[in-house]
C-alpha cells in the first residue's frame, strides 16, 4: 500500500516540477510560452482544457484561460503595446497549482520587413496539497508537512520575438526564480524549474491553402529537452488540420474549425506509441477562442506581424 502511495504522490509531483505544460494547441496559446507574442490587429480571449494521461487515476488536468488586447498603436511608426492576463490551473494527484499572470509587451519595426517585440510576465503561483485524499493509515508520513498545505510564490518570465508576415522566431525564459517548496513536500523534486523555450515557424501560401511548419524546443533542466515538430494545413481560413511529433514518443493531432471570423474551436488528441509506456495514457484537449474584429484605422496601416 505504501508503494502505491509513493507512486501516486511522486508521478504528479514530477509533472508539476519539471516543466510548464505544453499544449497541442501551443500556437493559439503561444503567449503562455512567450509573453512577447501578441497581435496588433485583434483582441484575443481563449479557454483551453487538457485531460492528460486519460484513464490513469490521479491523471493531470490542466485549464488555461487568457486574454490579450493591443493598446497604444501608433499608425505612424507601427509601434504598439499589448496587455493581457493568464489563469492556469493544474491538478495532478493530490497536488494543485494555480497561477495568475499579468503580461505586457512592446513591439516596433526593425525595418520595413521585420518586427521586434519584447515581453514580460509577472506571475503569482499557489501550490497546495489536498491532505483529505491521504490514506489515514499513513497519517505520519514524513514526506508531507501537514501543518502547511499551501504555498504562494511570485515569479516572472521574459520573451523576445522577431517576426514578419510569413516567419517568426521567439525565445523566452520562464519560471526564472525557480521557487522551492520543500517546506510543503520534502523531496528533491519540490522545485519549479526554469525553462528556455525556442519557438519558430513559417507560412507557405498555396492557392487557398496555408502550409505552416513549426518547431518548438523547450529545455527545462540540464538533461531534459522537449522537441516538437508541428505541421498545419489551413484551408481558406475555415478548417485547419495539424500533426505534431514529440521526442517523448508521442504524436499530437489537431482539428480547428472557424465557426466565424470571431469564434474558433479546436480539438487536440495526443497518444504515445512507445511500448514502454503504460496504457492507456492518451490525452484530450479542447480550445475555444474568441477574437475581435480588426479596427478600421489599422487596416489602413502597414502591419508586419505573423500573429
Amino acid at each position: 500500500m505504501r508503494v502505491l502511495f509513493i507512486i501516486y504522490l511522486f508521478l504528479p509531483l514530477s509533472f508539476l516540477s519539471q516543466q510548464k505544460p505544453v499544449f497541442s494547441n501551443f500556437l493559439e496559446t503561444s503567449v503562455y510560452l512567450n509573453p512577447s507574442i501578441a497581435s496588433p490587429l485583434k483582441s484575443n480571449f481563449f479557454i483551453n482544457h487538457k485531460i492528460q494521461w486519460s484513464g490513469f487515476i490521479g491523471a493531470p488536468r490542466v485549464f488555461l484561460a487568457g486574454f490579450q488586447k493591443p493598446i497604444f498603436f501608433n499608425s505612424t511608426n507601427s509601434t504598439f503595446s499589448n496587455i493581457g492576463t493568464l489563469f492556469l490551473s493544474e491538478k495532478a494527484g493530490v497536488f494543485n497549482s494555480t497561477t495568475l499572470s499579468v503580461n505586457y509587451s512592446y513591439s516596433f519595426l526593425c525595418n520595413d520587413r521585420l518586427r521586434c517585440s519584447f515581453g514580460t510576465s509577472l506571475n503569482l503561483q499557489q501550490i497546495s496539497v489536498d491532505v483529505t485524499t491521504f490514506n489515514p493509515h499513513q497519517s505520519n508520513d514524513p514526506l508531507i508537512n501537514k501543518s502547511r498545505t499551501a504555498l504562494i510564490n511570485p515569479d516572472f518570465s521574459l520573451g523576445l520575438l522577431f517576426s514578419n508576415k510569413n516567419n517568426f522566431f521567439g525565445l523566452s525564459a520562464t519560471n526564472v526564480l525557480e521557487n522551492n517548496w520543500k517546506n510543503l513536500v520534502d523531496s528533491q523534486l519540490s522545485k519549479t524549474e526554469s525553462s528556455i523555450t525556442l519557438l519558430l515557424g513559417r507560412k507557405f501560401h498555396i492557392s487557398n491553402f496555408v502550409f505552416s511548419p513549426t518547431l518548438l524546443l523547450n529545455r527545462y533542466s540540464k538533461n531534459n529537452t522537449l522537441l516538437l515538430l508541428a505541421i498545419d494545413l489551413e484551408y481558406n481560413n475555415l478548417l485547419t488540420l495539424g500533426l505534431s511529433l514529440k521526442n517523448d514518443d508521442a504524436i499530437q493531432s489537431r482539428l480547428k474549425v472557424n465557426l466565424s471570423s470571431k469564434i474558433m474551436i479546436t480539438y487536440g488528441y495526443e497518444f504515445y506509441y512507445s511500448s514502454n509506456e503504460i496504457n492507456p495514457i492518451n490525452s484530450h484537449e479542447f480550445l475555444l477562442t474568441f477574437r475581435s474584429s480588426i479596427v478600421e484605422k489599422l487596416k489602413r496601416s502597414t502591419i508586419i506581424s505573423y500573429f
